[in-house]
């Protein structure tokens, strides 16, 4: 009985854990929008950037798909701020 607890926790476990291989540095890339530009980092989870203070991770470690993230993001805080 307690070996399905424990194979469950350890599968979990396993998804869970940080990748070994961090994606390749940006390099200096960077998103323009709207007149501001926003740096790219790259860490073990992927590559991020940082919006009005806070993360924005990238789908994809591209500067087209680090751009689509930032829309996205950029948008759902307006249309949350236009929540009555």
């Amino acid at each position: 009985m307690i070996r399905i607890p424990l194979a469950a926790f350890a599968l979990l476990a396993a998804c869970t854990a940080a990748p070994q291989t961090p994606p390749p540095a940006p390099e200096g890339a960077t998103v323009s929008h709207l007149g501001e530009v926003y740096p790219i980092e790259a860490t073990a989870w992927g590559w991020q950037l940082h919006a009005d203070g806070q993360r924005v991770v990238c789908r994809a470690p591209t500067a087209e798909d680090c751009y689509w993230s930032l829309r996205n993001h950029l948008t759902a805080q307006a249309r949350i701020a236009d929540i009555p």
